[in-house]
């Protein structure tokens, strides 16, 4: 299942994104948040020209700009407290009223600084990973990965709700897998 949420799909959280925030968005380059999630029965194999994938992944990519990815996250991770609804669509703009009580402020420099990645790989004790250059790829087993692209200042923001509130988005993401 792929779920991407951009300015287009969550307007309501665009709207209620502080003005300040807004004005410095016009001014950065777009940045996303993309979670990848494998359930314990995944299975991915590739020989040649051909791939088959079996088993429960789950998809999450947040783009847009800055201010617009933060205030996604924090709703997601709001979300991920309380019961959620049942299309993303709701999930995406059930708590987007609070938006403006959060802290989701990256610091000026960032207009000028260069971009940067950032990336987590978690995996289970079953996980396991063979592969051939070219020839062949398999993968199975319990992963997620996290990938956070943007300026320095969005990054560690980012980065940082995710670790602080890494709990709740295990819930979320659980949650989406079962629906």
């Amino acid at each position: 299942m792929d779920i991407v949420v951009s300015p287009i799909t969550a307007t309501g959280i665009k709207t209620v994104v502080p003005f300040t925030l807004r004005v410095m968005d016009t001014f950065s380059r777009s940045s996303e948040i993309k979670i990848q999630f494998q359930g314990d029965g995944y299975s991915r194999s590739r020989n040649w020209f051909s791939t088959q994938e079996t088993g429960g992944k789950l998809s999450l990519s947040i783009r847009g700009k800055p201010g617009f990815c933060l205030a996604s996250l924090q709703n997601l991770i709001g979300v991920a407290k309380r019961p959620a609804g049942s299309t993303p669509a709701e999930i995406f703009s059930i708590y987007s009223s609070e938006i403006s009580h959060w802290n989701l402020h990256v610091p000026f420099r960032d207009l000028f600084g260069p971009s940067e990645e950032f990336e987590l790989e978690l995996t289970g004790p079953s996980y396991s990973r063979e592969s051939t250059p070219i020839v062949r790829d398999y993968e199975s087993g319990l992963k997620c990965s996290i990938t956070i692209s943007g300026k320095p200042g969005f990054t560690q923001v980012a980065a940082a709700q995710l670790n602080i509130n890494a709990p709740f988005l295990q819930q979320l993401l659980s949650r989406m897998l079962d629906a």
